[in-house]
């Protein structure tokens, strides 16, 4: 199976998406009522195009394979995470799609549309001539950073990042995956995308040669790293995570679960709030670098020593 990793973008009722439900999954098993291709959104439709090109029989979405309204579900099928995108064939990851309901096959670009913008320019008391006025002509920058995958895993250049390197849920996925199809536009005027492809031995781009994304990802890591090396590299991770989106404040450990699980493999150790325990003294040296707001409203997440009970960026004394 290949899986997905992508954003949701944000809920509205104007423009639903479709997501499995306890109703929906009884239609589906107990029915058998079919569900239409043409009925799914643009990313679900364009996926089942990849995996049908790459012979892959099946795909994994979280909103279809995890059951929304039913926490008991969520909790269950949200504790396996780390092993979905380790295992799967290969993730597909969408980088500039904001929202489920965009394409990555095609461009997704804006066209080059001119907006013109009317003003005028007061005379002076002086001066006999009436007020001039005129329009001034906005064009779309047409400019395709070439890098947009090397700024992906570069917190440095964070107001530049694409939508999916921003968000939470998608740090995990693409740590744990052990080959990446990365897909977004090659130009504003060509419809095909520009496809990246990754794994442990190679890196294939059909337009970003240099970029060089797999020592990035904690999956091999864990293959060569010792114990004292992997824990140093798990503070790396939450401080990288730190600048991380989540559309919900409770998602903070669950979208970190999958890495943790996976990390304690190889340590062995007593996961405790985002720290462990054979390194607490050093996992306690983390500070608040920019704080984005206060968790009042949203209650209680982790104790006051976690870095897990902020919402900002946070790094570590040395």
């Amino acid at each position: 199976f290949i899986a997905l990793s992508y954003c949701w973008g944000l809920l509205s009722s104007t423009q639903p998406f479709l997501k499995l439900t306890t109703s929906l999954a009884s239609d589906w098993i107990g029915n058998q009522t079919p569900l239409a291709i043409k009925d799914l959104p643009a990313t679900y439709q364009d996926l089942i195009t990849v995996a049908r090109k790459l012979g892959v029989r099946y795909a994994w979405i979280d909103a279809l394979c995890i059951i929304q309204d039913s926490p008991s579900d969520w909790t269950t099928e949200s504790s396996k995470l780390h092993a979905i995108y380790s295992q799967a064939y290969c993730t597909i990851a969408p980088l500039l799609n904001r929202s489920v309901h965009e394409s990555f096959l095609t461009s997704q670009l804006p066209t080059n549309s001119p907006a013109k913008i009317p003003f005028y320019t007061p005379s002076s008391p002086s001066d006999n001539n009436d007020d001039e006025t005129s329009t001034y002509t906005l064009t779309y920058r047409t400019t395709v950073r070439p890098n947009v995958l090397n700024l992906a895993h570069h917190t440095d250049h964070a107001s530049q990042l694409p939508p999916w390197s921003t968000r939470g849920w998608t740090f995990a996925e693409e740590l744990l995956s052990t080959r990446i199809l990365y897909f977004s536009p090659s130009s504003p005027t060509c419809s095909m995308p520009s496809i990246t492809y990754t794994c442990a031995a190679h890196t294939l781009s059909s337009n970003c040669p240099s970029i060089d994304v797999a020592p990035h990802r904690l999956v091999f890591r864990l293959l060569a790293g010792g114990k004292m090396d992997l824990r140093r590299e798990w503070r790396k991770l939450v401080r990288r995570y730190s600048w991380r989106h989540l559309t919900y404040a409770r998602d903070k450990f669950p979208a970190l679960g999958g890495l943790a699980r996976a990390v304690n493999e190889v340590l062995r150790d007593e996961y405790v709030a985002g720290l462990w325990k054979g390194d607490l003294v050093r996992g306690l040296l983390w500070w608040v670098l920019e704080p984005r707001k206060c968790l009042g409203e949203e209650g209680w997440r982790a104790p006051s020593w976690s870095w897990a009970g902020v919402e900002g960026r946070i790094g570590y004394r040395s």
